[in-house]
């Protein structure tokens, strides 16, 4: 695991672009796994900058976002996939039919879960997969429970979770009580992992995953050591005690 302690989020959001660009410029065609929330949205911004002012192209590329909110369809301002378009998909050259996300309003859940890990399967696996972690230790929307799912699944927001949404959606009661999500063994899979983390409410679940190498379910992000190639960027705020 390599550790890149930067000093506040703008610095975090810039190195962050520039491994993403720079494994785009390695290789064109890249497959990346991408998230949502807060912590990335700087990151999209200077990807975005990239692009605009010094061709960072986008092409050849496909994307696969990590997870969406069950229930809620695309064009929902509240949704992963209106996320995506609003701070990233829109202002770049990626085509189309090459971005990803699963299907919130999807018939069959369970389909689309298992369409949506075929879809990975066939277009190689990652090149780099980008991650967040919420205060409870998720990645993607596996929460802490006694065992996780390998692959794409269905899977019961935490309280926890859905009160950090609460604001997105008016309140807590608003927020949607499932998610699809991509499973750990899909997130392990990947050639190379980015761990995101930012502000001193991601202290605490920090200090548990850089100071304690023990795997467990009930700490989902504890599962990143598993990675064989893993770079965390992390604000000292984040790091905390850590640092």
């Amino acid at each position: 695991m390599r550790l890149i302690a930067v000093e506040n989020y703008d610095e975090l959001s810039e190195v962050a672009a520039g491994i993403v660009a720079e494994m785009i410029k390695m290789k064109p065609d890249s497959v990346i796994g991408l998230p949502t929330g807060r912590t990335p949205k700087g990151m999209y911004a200077y990807l975005v900058k990239l692009h605009k002012e010094q061709g960072l192209d986008f092409s050849g590329v496909k994307t696969f976002n990590i997870d969406e909110f069950c229930g809620v369809p695309k064009s929902d301002p509240r949704s992963f996939a209106f996320y995506m378009q609003e701070y990233f998909v829109k202002h770049i050259n990626l085509k189309p039919d090459n971005f990803h996300i699963p299907n919130g309003t999807a018939a069959n859940y369970a389909e689309e879960c298992k369409e949506y890990e075929k879809k990975i399967e066939q277009a190689g696996g990652f090149d780099l997969i980008v991650l967040g972690v919420g205060t409870n230790g998720h990645v993607g929307f596996n929460e802490p429970a006694t065992s996780l799912p390998v692959h794409t699944h269905i899977v019961s927001l935490s309280e926890e979770t859905r009160v950090a949404y609460g604001k997105l959606y008016g309140s807590t009661e608003n927020v949607p009580q499932q998610a699809i999500t991509m499973g750990i063994g899909t997130i392990l899979r990947a050639e190379r992992t980015l761990l995101l983390a930012s502000g001193s409410s991601k202290s605490t679940v920090m200090r548990k995953f850089l100071q304690e190498e023990r795997v467990t379910p009930l700490l989902p992000v504890s599962f990143l050591h598993l990675s064989s190639n893993l770079t965390v960027i992390a604000d000292k705020e984040a790091l905390g005690m850590s640092l």
